[in-house]
């Protein structure tokens, strides 16, 4: 988990220097939260639970937030998105 950890502390890092070394870039950071996914089943495993898909964000979802961003017109610059599951989502 360390070099996981790490690699995304560089990203952040490296997109805040992005921002400010070249202005005319827009560069938004997307932070995720635990995605429904083949890596989140295994870590909850990992960690002696039980896997339930409601616990967390759909992959849609996370594309909508990112497809949302994208669509920021051009005078404005969202610069961070940070996204969480809900306590339970609606069936």
């Amino acid at each position: 988990m360390a070099s996981y950890s790490a690699s995304k502390f560089a990203l952040h890092a490296f997109a805040d220097s992005l921002r400010d070394d070249e202005p005319g870039l827009r560069v938004t950071t997307i932070y995720p939260g635990r995605t429904d996914s083949a890596m989140q089943r295994e870590l909850v495993a990992f960690e002696g639970g039980e896997y339930d898909p409601g616990d967390f964000l759909r992959p849609a979802t996370v594309a909508a937030a990112v497809a949302s961003a994208l669509a920021t017109p051009p005078d404005g610059h969202v610069h961070e998105v940070v996204l969480r599951p809900a306590l339970r989502r609606p069936d």
